[in-house]
């Protein structure tokens, strides 16, 4: 019988293979009914925080880059359209959008770098929940199993049981039959219905010792040509 032992999470394994965001996953929600344990609700809160981190740097990065295109086709149009007359005017909005443009690309440089390093973050994170999930079901899954094995020993000593009443019923039916067929044989019918009517009432009838005849016999016959269980072990 298989038996739960929590582990050493010095020892813990570590997983190759990376999987989607459970938290985008409808059948790992599905796994927990009512409230999810406090461990799992706060690696969950880690993990959401995390991927709607990387989907707001990737737009603001998609922002930036827009940015800094408008900026330089602004540039370059300016540098066709200068003159003598626009020179100054010109040269203190290129020096503008050029320090604009070095902004962006500071913060396009921290953006990269967070998408970088984000994806390893949110594939950590996602681990974590994964071994937190372990934790709470592979106990349900062994405390199962036990209950299974419980469940079957049980069944199998109701059936051995069962099975002695059921042999115990056969006896009574044949030691009545046996009885009532000696009696006919050393009394003869008209005595017995006698003794019948004064022993069972006038209202009664062979029915009333005649076991064999009440109850159907199919099922006691499922149970009684079953081999016996102790002798399959």
């Amino acid at each position: 019988m298989f038996s739960f032992r929590k582990k050493d999470e010095r020892k813990k394994p570590i997983l190759r293979k990376s999987i989607p965001a459970l938290i985008v996953n409808k059948n790992w929600h599905d796994l927990f009914i009512g409230k999810k344990p406090s461990t799992i609700q706060h690696t969950e809160k880690k993990l959401e925080t995390l991927v709607k981190k990387y989907s707001q740097v990737k737009q603001e990065l998609k922002e930036y880059e827009s940015l800094k295109k408008q900026l330089m086709e602004g540039i370059i149009a300016d540098m066709d359209n200068i003159s003598d007359e626009t020179t100054e005017k010109l040269d203190k909005k290129m020096n503008t959008n050029t320090n604009l443009i070095q902004d962006l690309n500071m913060r396009m440089e921290k953006t990269q770098d967070d998408l970088l390093d984000l994806p390893a973050l949110i594939d950590e994170c996602n681990k974590e929940l994964i071994f937190r999930t372990a934790e709470v079901f592979y106990p349900k899954l062994m405390d199962n199993v036990q209950e299974y094995h419980q469940q079957l020993t049980e069944i199998e000593t109701l059936k051995r049981q069962l099975r002695k009443r059921l042999e115990r019923k056969v006896d009574l039916e044949e030691e009545n039959d046996a009885i009532y067929h000696k009696l006919h044989q050393v009394l003869g019918a008209d005595i017995l219905d006698q003794l019948d009517e004064y022993f069972i009432g006038a209202q009664g009838s062979r029915k009333a010792y005649d076991l064999k005849g009440q109850i159907n016999q199919d099922t006691d016959s499922v149970f009684l040509s079953e081999e016996n269980p102790e002798s399959e072990n």
